[in-house]
């Protein structure tokens, strides 16, 4: 139990970023799309509410960038903190 999520994109500027989740999610049908800054890198995640719903965004994702893999939010953004526009992640 807890929260999944699949990143499929790494971006260094915002701006980038915010193409991924407003133009390119929808048209890959990804679900729940949202910027985390994490490492220096803006990634395109779609956070989701289990492991299953999570294999189906995977491979929808995977359309996108073949290199789309699943975390548990709670070990890879284990502090979290809304900013404007994304959710910077912390240790």
């Amino acid at each position: 139990n807890g929260q999944w999520a699949v990143v499929w994109g790494g971006d260094t500027a915002l701006e980038s970023a915010k193409y991924e989740i407003d133009t390119v999610a929808p048209k890959f049908g990804i679900p729940n799309p949202a910027i985390y800054l994490r490492d220096g890198s803006y990634r395109s995640v779609s956070v989701v509410n289990d492991k299953n719903e999570a294999l189906q965004a995977l491979q929808k994702a995977r359309k996108r960038r073949p290199d789309a893999y699943m975390v548990d939010l709670t070990t890879w953004c284990p502090a979290s903190s809304q900013q404007n526009g994304y959710t910077q992640c912390g240790r």
